[in-house]
């Protein structure tokens, strides 16, 4: 049977420089171990590659359980700009300028041998003058996303296939559950467009 509980739930929304941007005291239910809150954030800063906007949040229950995290407000859409679809960023037409990204590094094949090396990598990118990568038949670790949120990266994120291809709806359904638990476990504001290839 499921099972309803109500909790005292504190959230507090900043900008990345500490300045409380909104607040909220309510009482929630938890519905299945899950709740569901909601807070607006006035006249929000807006995420791009140009701007990579981060705002933290904290959540606090009556008993003194905290959880920190952050997120970003961007919008990513498909629109008909002159009979063109355009990808949108934001509301606005947006050239996602960038290189495929193996994820190779000399010194440790699949994996750097610093993290700092995901940061040098990105950073050595921006300036260059991309702002997208897409990240070829590979998942970083979540390090990786997140220097791409703070620094403003987009990634267009190829969903991998680990195993022979199969055509057989067993194998479909197996495709589709695993790649809706990876595009819900994606980063935030680098937003990972997500190709099936």
């Amino acid at each position: 049977m499921n099972k309803q509980e109500l909790t005292q739930l504190v959230t507090e929304i900043l900008t990345q420089d500490g300045k409380t941007v909104a607040r909220s005291t309510d009482t929630q239910p938890i519905f299945n171990g899950e709740l569901q809150q909601n807070i607006t954030v006035e006249r929000p800063q807006l995420w791009s590659p140009e701007n990579p906007k981060l705002y933290d949040f904290t959540l606090t229950n009556e008993a003194g359980d905290e959880v920190q995290s952050y997120f970003a407000v961007r919008t990513l859409e498909t629109k008909d700009i002159n009979g063109i679809p355009r990808l949108c960023l934001n509301g606005k037409p947006y050239f996602f300028h960038g290189l495929l990204d193996q994820g190779y590094f000399s010194d440790g094949i699949f994996t750097p041998a610093s993290p700092e090396e995901f940061k040098n990598d990105i950073l050595s990118m921006k300036e260059l003058g991309f702002n997208m990568l897409r990240k070829h038949i590979k998942i970083e670790p979540q390090l990786f996303y997140y220097y791409c949120d703070i620094y403003g990266m987009a990634v267009f994120q190829d969903f991998v296939n680990n195993g022979r291809y199969s055509f057989h709806a067993g194998s479909i359904i197996h495709f589709v559950h695993q790649f809706t638990q990876c595009h819900h476990n994606g980063c935030l504001s680098a937003f990972r467009l997500w190709a099936p290839i």
